[in-house]
């Protein structure tokens, strides 16, 4: 049956319009428990409808893509409705056959795996409805503790001409909902509550502003403010005294148990191979003040490769520009090249056309040599499948590191492409530090041994196991899997390296009582069994019948869903409120809730008035603007606004123009990044003026203190600065120090760290 869909130019449906038809959510609420990795979730929203007649309210809104949705209930006045989960289309069946009864009934369904949208049919006039989704998930894990991301809205997605002509209008709308700038009337409340592992440091949230309390091992955190608009993600970093340890869950599930093993790997010193590595940098009007970030991550990127390597830059929008006709060797003259080139890159490029420029960059790797594409990119397209197909015919060839960068960063895109090739994701929220994640890739990119890992499961025999292969890891990372086993046997999995050494062991020992008392591991293993199917589908091994095994795939995953009572894109929660005096005589009328823009996008869509008026456009269309409004402002208006940036009037990106550059200039520099951009990329860093003064002295009292050649000198103050003045940063420089020391070796020079307060030049003289 086809589903009805909101079309932007039928005046009746818009929700904010000349005429003030009125919102009709009232707010979103969300509460979540972290207990140790696992996190279980409740989004409530409130409606109300304050019209005559009765609505139908229609909402998009984000998950995390990796979300167990397992719940779903609504409540009208003191009258409760549990949803049920159905086959996708057998649930909007059932809900578009209660409203034709003039019955309330209630619709979840999953677009992408972060993006979903609600359906409240049948409000009456007056009445108030609240629904309430359920759903689990996992905490990302670092080094140094936790990390919760939770997204608040749908950034507008760009989507390729050729995928908009045949789009369904139904995806369309629940992809690329109406947007306003400045705000929408609903607001976020949104709490905490942590149970971590090992007693608490530290809890931040560089995204919003929160009042925390800490106690031990627990927290708790609310966000604040009377007025928090659903534009942003929400992030919150949980820093631990005790690093993770690997360790065992387990619940029942069914005649059999489901487990969770967290396994941390020993990365020791490693040889490290010659690589291929090509970056490959998002250069579209949506990345706006991030495509700094990405120009620092690249910065960093190119100083942390070895010689030997072969590397490449390609920069993409609408279209795309290498910085050389292919891989080329990793040598002063083409690192000095690429900055250059790269320096005067900007946000410039219109639409995000990101597919020709991956396929070109995984194309160019060869086949039996280490290769790795590092993205960088917002990930606000439409065509995430197109993409993560791409990178999963490329699985052990070439693996794709992700970075999502900014606001409102597509975790079905950055997490699935690297998740599809064998690669591994990171997320920078703005004002975060970019150099660490960009080190842990870097890291992970380059660890030879972390290449073919395999789990050995001991005398466990799982029936099941997820994920399907392991992503890449790195010093830090923790490795978690799932299985399903029929009985509990003692047995050591362990994480067994490319070269059969043991990197970590996970002792299974769980008896009765230490079983978990509810089902979140086996509704977290049936999420990831269901993302293998959505990803491994594009594998090109096995059968040729591509047809048939997409069909084979979506079975099973219709299969697990319905078992496991998960929303996903076979299957949908569906609630119906039977009324005794069901009036279906007044239909009710559609009103489309409009999502607060992604903070940063406010003046792409001030500019959509100058775009749609030299486009001969209703600019009012822009207030609510609908897919098809955004992508032409997308598409046609962002290269007609870069070209005229230095006209005033033209209001153009301001992030783009000339004028706010200068502002640019007032950030404070970095000593780190100053320090890194000087070093060679043999590791030696030159003797001048520039790292005397970062040393806070001269090139001359420097030179008085050691009598050896420039290069020596310079190579050991940068390592002096690097064990001194950034030792906080170490997860940040240890690669970049690495080559420095080699350097210093051949030599015949073998540096160790100064002891705390030695100055610089005292260190240097007890050099021999």
């Amino acid at each position: 049956m086809k589903r009805r869909a909101y079309m932007p130019d039928e005046p009746s449906t818009g929700l904010v319009t000349s005429k003030g038809e009125q919102v009709p959510l009232l707010g979103v609420s969300i509460e979540a428990r972290v207990r140790d990795l696992v996190v279980q979730t409740t989004l409530s929203q409130r409606f109300r409808n304050v019209e005559d007649k009765p609505i139908e309210a229609v909402y998009s809104f984000p998950m995390g893509e990796d979300s167990a949705v397992c719940g779903f209930e609504a409540r009208i006045g003191d009258r409760l409705v549990k949803g049920q989960i159905e086959e996708r289309e057998k649930a909007f069946e059932d809900y578009d056959d209660a409203m034709k009864r003039g019955d309330s009934a209630f619709l979840l369904d999953q677009y992408r795996p972060d993006i979903f949208l609600v359906s409240v049919g049948r409000l009456m006039p007056g009445e108030e409805a609240s629904v309430t989704i359920s759903h689990v998930s996992r905490a990302e894990s670092w080094d140094r503790g936790l990390r919760l991301r939770i997204p608040t809205t749908i950034s507008p997605r760009y989507i390729p001409a050729d995928k908009l002509a045949n789009a369904d209008p139904a995806e369309l709308d629940a992809v690329c909902p109406p947007t306003i700038p400045g705000g929408v009337p609903y607001g976020l409340s949104l709490s905490v509550d942590i149970a971590a592992g090992s007693a608490i440091r530290t809890v931040s949230c560089p995204s919003h502003p929160v009042e925390v309390s800490v106690k031990g091992r627990k927290a708790s955190v609310s966000i604040m403010g009377d007025d928090v608009q659903l534009d942003s993600d929400f992030v919150l970093e949980i820093e631990l005294e005790k690093p993770s340890i690997s360790r065992c869950v387990a619940c029942r599930e069914g005649d059999g148990y489901a487990l969770m093993l967290r396994l941390k790997p020993e990365v020791t010193a490693h040889e490290q191979a010659a690589r291929d590595v090509i970056f490959v940098i998002d250069r579209s009007g949506s990345m706006g003040d991030s495509i700094r970030e990405a120009k620092a991550a690249l910065l960093l990127g190119l100083k942390s490769l070895r010689e030997g390597d072969r590397f490449n830059v390609i920069g993409f929008g609408t279209t795309h520009q290498q910085v050389f006709c292919g891989l080329t060797d990793y040598n002063q003259e083409s690192v000095e090249r690429a900055i250059n080139v790269t320096s005067s890159w900007d946000a410039d490029l219109g639409g995000t056309e990101i597919l020709e420029p991956l396929e070109k960059a995984l194309k160019s790797t060869d086949k039996g040599h280490r290769s790795s594409v590092f993205l960088l990119t917002d990930g606000q397209v439409g065509n995430e499948a197109d993409v993560i197909a791409l990178a999963g015919k490329y699985r052990g060839r070439c693996r794709i590191f992700s970075f999502g960068i900014g606001q409102g960063a597509s975790g079905t895109l950055v997490k699935g492409a690297a998740r599809a090739s064998g690669g591994s994701a990171e997320f920078i929220y703005p004002g975060e530090r970019i150099e660490p994640r960009v080190m842990r890739q870097m890291a992970r990119s380059s660890w030879a041994l972390g290449e073919g890992a395999r789990l050995d499961w001991g005398s466990l025999d799982p029936e099941a196991t997820t994920p399907s292969d392991l992503q890449a890891f790195g010093e830090g990372d923790d490795v978690v899997a799932f299985c399903r086993v029929r009985s509990l046997e003692k047995s050591a999995v362990r994480l067994v390296a490319a070269d059969s050494s043991v990197l970590a062991e996970c002792v299974v020992d769980i008896g009765d009582a230490d079983l978990e008392s509810d089902d979140t591991i086996a509704l977290m293993m049936a999420r990831g069994l269901i993302d293998d199917l959505e990803t491994g589908g594009c594998s090109d091994t096995g059968s040729t019948w591509e047809s048939r095994k997409e069909k084979a795939a979506g079975d099973r995953i219709l299969d697990i869903a319905l078992r496991n009572h998960l929303v996903s894109s076979k299957t949908s929660f569906v609630a119906v409120e039977t009324r005794e005096s069901a009036d279906a005589t007044s239909p009710a009328v559609l009103r489309r809730v409009p999502v607060a823009l992604t903070r940063g996008w406010g003046n792409l869509l001030s500019s959509a008035h100058f775009c749609m008026t030299n486009m001969g456009m209703d600019p009012a269309a822009a207030s609510s603007p609908g897919p098809q409004i955004l992508q032409t402002i997308w598409s046609s208006g962002m290269s007609s606004l870069t070209r005229r940036r230095a006209e005033p009037s033209a209001l153009a990106f301001p992030r783009h123009d000339k004028d706010v550059r200068s502002d640019k200039a007032k950030t404070p520099a970095d000593p780190f990044l100053d320090l890194v951009s000087l070093q060679r990329v043999d590791g030696s860093w030159e003797m001048d003026q520039n790292l005397a003064r970062l040393a806070g002295s001269s090139v001359s009292s420097i030179g008085r203190a050691l009598k050896a050649p420039g290069e020596v000198i310079g190579t050991l103050v940068g390592l002096y600065l690097l064990w001194t003045k950034h030792s906080g940063r170490e997860d940040e420089w240890r690669l970049l120090a690495g080559k420095a020391i080699a350097w210093l070796e051949k030599q015949g020079i073998h540096p160790t760290p100064p002891p705390a307060g030695l100055k610089l030049e005292d260190w240097l003289r007890s050099i021999r």
